[in-house]
């Protein structure tokens, strides 16, 4: 995978907080009108823990953390937020995290090169094939 073994492959996965929910019983046998509320961040929770794990199958699960840190449910909603309550969870958090995170900060990148842009050059048509 892009000219790298795996195992010289790690991953660091940072999310923004995970809400702790309790789903109610009734959605085993719930159906759309049970569903409507829940259905959004079941499907968000899911595709971020499938991803994750395909993640952890691909280089082995040594290799991969995952930071996101569990915060009630709607503590912080879009434009409804309460800034002393994140930031306690900000300032708690890398407490925890920071034995796991450290081993990514230890390696340099290069320094960045930009690619020279040549502004007189056209994107190039698409040719009907025979």
């Amino acid at each position: 995978m892009l000219g790298v073994p795996l195992q010289d492959i790690f991953i660091l996965s940072l999310g923004t907080t995970e809400d702790v929910t309790k789903l109610s019983s009734r959605l085993a046998d719930g159906g759309l009108a049970q569903w409507l509320r829940p259905a959004t961040s079941v499907l968000l929770r899911a595709q971020t823990r499938g991803s994750f794990h395909a993640a952890e199958h691909l280089v082995g699960p040594d290799h991969v953390v995952r930071v996101d840190a569990p915060a009630p449910a709607n503590l912080f909603q879009l434009d409804r937020l309460d800034a002393r309550r994140i930031r306690g969870l900000a300032e708690a958090r890398p407490r925890h995290e920071c034995p796991r995170v450290l081993p990514f900060t230890a390696q340099v990148a290069a320094p960045f090169t930009p690619v020279p842009v040549n502004k007189e050059a056209t994107w190039p048509t698409a040719t009907p094939t025979t």
